[in-house]
C-alpha cells in the first residue's frame, strides 16, 4: 500500500468528520516544505489502544467486561457520527481503537472509504465482512460486523472466524494463501460459538450485542 496515499485518505477524512468525544481529532494536514512529505497532526489520547490493553489481561472478568461495554457504546457514538458524514471506516480492529481508563476513541482512518475520493485499500482480512470479501463493496454495516468480531476477540480471546492455524508468521507463501482460503470460507459461511459460551463472565447485554454485530 503507498503509505502517502492512506496518509492523505485519513487525512481527507479527519477533515471532513468534525470535532466528536469519541473519534481523534485531526489538527493539521500538509506537505512539509523541508522533506516533501505529506504528514499529519493527530489528537495525542493519553493511554494505549485496546489491543496493547488487552494483552496485560487473562479471560476478562465481569468488571473488565463493564468497561468493555463502556467503550462500545463510545465506539458506536463515533460510528454514527461518522456515517451521517457519509464515511465507513473501514478498518476497525483493537489495534484502531484508543482508550483510558474511561473512554475510548476510533483511529486510523487510511482505509475509509469517502464520498468524492479514490476508493481505499481494505482493511485487515480477519474483520471484513462477508460482502466484502475479494473486493466486495464495504458499507456502514460493514464497520458495526467489524464492531462485531473486534469485540469477540476482547470478549473471548480468540477470533470469531479462522483458518486451520492462526498464526502465519513462519508459512510459506503457499500456506498464507490456503490459510487465507480457509478463512474467507470461515467468514463467508461460519456460524461462531455465543462468546458467553466462552467466557462465562460475558454480561448477556454484551453477548446479545456481539450476536447482533455478526448477523
Amino acid at each position: 500500500r503507498n503509505l502517502d496515499a492512506i496518509a492523505r485518505n485519513e487525512a481527507i477524512a479527519l477533515t471532513r468528520v468534525g470535532r466528536h468525544p469519541c473519534v481523534a481529532e485531526i489538527y493539521d494536514a500538509n506537505v512539509d516544505g523541508e522533506t516533501g512529505r505529506f504528514f499529519i497532526a493527530e489528537e495525542y489520547v493519553e493511554g494505549e489502544n485496546l489491543a496493547e490493553r488487552l494483552k496485560s489481561m487473562d479471560l476478562l472478568t465481569r468488571s473488565d467486561c463493564g468497561r468493555l461495554m463502556t467503550y462500545a457504546r463510545d465506539i458506536l457514538s463515533g460510528l454514527r457520527h461518522l456515517h451521517r458524514q457519509g464515511i465507513v471506516h473501514g478498518d476497525l480492529k483493537l489495534e484502531n481503537i484508543l482508550v483510558n481508563k474511561k473512554h475510548a476513541k476510533i483511529t486510523d482512518f487510511g482505509s475509509s472509504i469517502i464520498p468524492g475520493s479514490a476508493p481505499a485499500s481494505p482493511g485487515a482480512l480477519r474483520y471484513l465482512p462477508p460482502e466484502s470479501l475479494d473486493g466486495g463493496k464495504r458499507t456502514s454495516a460493514g464497520d458495526i460486523w467489524q464492531l462485531g468480531v473486534l469485540l469477540y476477540r476482547a470478549t473471548t480471546g480468540t477470533y470469531p472466524f479462522n483458518s486451520s492455524k492462526d498464526d502465519w508468521t513462519r508459512a510459506t507463501d503457499g500456506e498464507r494463501k490456503r490459510y487465507r482460503q480457509e478463512l474467507k470460507h470461515s467468514i463467508a459461511n461460519g456460524h461462531p460459538l455465543r462468546p458467553q459460551r466462552l467466557n462465562p463472565h460475558i454480561p448477556m447485554r454484551l453477548d446479545e450485542l456481539i450476536d447482533a454485530c455478526l448477523r
